[in-house]
């Protein structure tokens, strides 16, 4: 009996421990800053109007601690308009990858946020933008 209980209690263990680490929604602060920049420690763009922002590959959120995560889901073109502003984001983190899936994101505007882009509106474009692609498409 001791050596099935033994045995159960391991494949559990075993279970627990190849269980794949499941994101979490949270919301982190800082503001959006090159990954070339961060990386590289120079060239880094003073605005969103500076030249070298076209030499940044994507960016990233940089928090006070340094710290720095990638926003996955969220455009390009939002992320250099919001480029040196403090931002707040809502997602999914994934630590092991230090990335967001970004749910909400907005901007600090005094001493509150104002949301500026959603992942849920993004899905409403793009779907949009389909439905006009095909309807063209069938004309022909």
């Amino acid at each position: 009996m001791k050596a099935i209980s033994l045995i159960f209690a391991l494949g559990i263990a075993c279970a627990i421990l190849v269980t794949p680490v499941f994101a979490f929604e949270q919301t982190l602060n800082g503001h959006l800053e090159g990954l070339y920049c961060i990386y590289a420690e120079k060239l880094c763009a003073i605005d969103n109007l500076d030249p070298h922002i076209a030499l940044e590959l994507d960016f990233v959120l940089l928090m006070e601690n340094d710290e720095h995560y990638l926003l996955i889901n969220v455009p390009r073109e939002v992320k250099i308009q919001y480029y040196g502003k403090n931002i707040e984001v809502t997602g999914d983190v994934r630590e092991e990858y230090r990335a967001v899936m970004v749910n909400r994101l907005s901007i600090k505007k005094g001493e509150r946020y104002s949301e500026v882009w959603t992942s849920k509106e993004e899905a409403i474009d793009w779907r949009e933008w389909q439905k006009r692609f095909y309807e063209k498409g069938s004309e022909n």
